[in-house]
């Protein structure tokens, strides 16, 4: 990879004012490199297993001199924090030459930048969103849950070739009733046919369709 940093911090920031249409005797050069090195810094980069920056991988040339790839200078020179910053710096006065058409060059990278990151954010919801139902189908109709539902309903299929629909309201006022007399005692003949029943269900609730009661 260090054969092929060939792009110098000073040429990185001659493309800036080229590429932007900077006022060259106006632009402070010393404040463009110290926010090439604090971007460079929050850029990590592997090399033979050591993670670094782009800031420290960079000093690989004569006299500690900064060097870069063409790929970087790009990155660099299109940079969303660097042309926000240009936009606003200190070096920049409203006699600047070409102050208009720089702010348009400037703009135009900064709205690009502001489409892409809306694009990837409106994606990245999609696919939670897609996430969240395919979540939400897995929950109530997995596999597991189909059986069940199958298997239930052909329980009550062929309970229902033989018996008569259980009577829900009878068994309701049964269970109510246990439970208004638990731990109680009581006399009454109805409650004591009611917990018969809950006793005796398959007798008491499962009634054949040939018998008439």
């Amino acid at each position: 990879m260090a054969d092929n940093r060939n792009v110098s911090i000073r040429k990185i920031i001659d493309e800036i004012i080229e590429r932007y249409d900077f006022d060259e005797s106006l632009v402070d050069r010393t404040l463009i490199v110290k926010k090439i090195q604090r971007i460079c810094s929050k850029e990590p980069i592997t090399q033979k297993g050591v993670t670094s920056n782009l800031w420290e991988c960079s000093n690989a040339g004569k006299n500690n001199e900064h060097l870069f790839t063409n790929e970087q200078k790009e990155m660099l020179v299109t940079h969303y924090d660097l042309c926000t910053y240009l936009l606003n710096c200190s070096f920049r006065t409203s006699g600047e030459r070409n102050k208009d058409e720089t702010d348009k060059k400037l703009n135009a990278v900064i709205e690009l930048h502001d489409k892409v990151q809306k694009r990837i954010e409106d994606e990245t919801q999609a696919l939670i969103e897609m996430n969240e139902r395919s979540n939400e189908i897995m929950t109530f109709c997995s596999f597991e849950d189909v059986q069940k539902k199958k298997m239930n309903i052909m329980v009550e299929a062929l309970f229902l070739r033989y018996f008569k629909p259980i009577d829900e309201a009878l068994l309701l006022e049964d269970m109510e009733t246990k439970v208004s007399v638990s731990g109680t005692n009581y006399s009454d003949v109805n409650i004591e046919e009611s917990l018969w029943r809950l006793e005796n269900p398959i007798e008491a609730y499962c009634i054949p369709k040939e018998q008439n009661k």
